[in-house]
């Protein structure tokens, strides 16, 4: 039988792709709610998630939700709005098209080309050298 609900996660299982979700409706847990596939990007510990369960045996975690309390502030000013956690997220803002990317730190590995302008703010070190 197929049907939708709407739980809390309470942990991940990183190994194996799935989650554990709480629902209130029975106050029951579900210890392996499968991620889909097209990114590793686990919902966060407490959020609200939508899953489906095409079966008795098992359930597939469709989405997380936004509820008031845990939406981000300043969305209003995105076309597009992805959070990768740790506070770290993508964005592109509605005005401009600029693209933004908020991260501790950025690694890029293979070549690179930039064409256009180069604004620095910060100290930049090129093969471990200050310059």
């Amino acid at each position: 039988m197929d049907y939708i609900r709407v739980g809390r996660v309470v942990s991940h299982n990183m190994a194996n792709g799935s989650i554990a979700v709480q629902f209130d409706d029975d106050d029951s847990v579900i210890d392996e709610i499968f991620l889909l596939k097209a990114s590793y990007n686990p919902p966060d510990i407490d959020s609200f998630v939508v899953c489906v369960f095409p079966d008795d045996d098992s359930g597939i975690c469709l989405s997380s939700v936004y509820y008031h309390h845990d939406k981000p502030q300043g969305l209003d000013q995105y076309s597009f709005y992805m959070p990768l956690g740790n506070n770290s997220y993508l964005a592109v803002e509605k005005t401009s098209g600029k693209l933004v990317i908020v991260a501790n730190d950025i690694t890029i590995s293979g070549n690179v080309v930039l064409t256009g302008n180069i604004d620095i703010t910060g100290t930049l070190k090129v093969g471990g050298r200050t310059i």
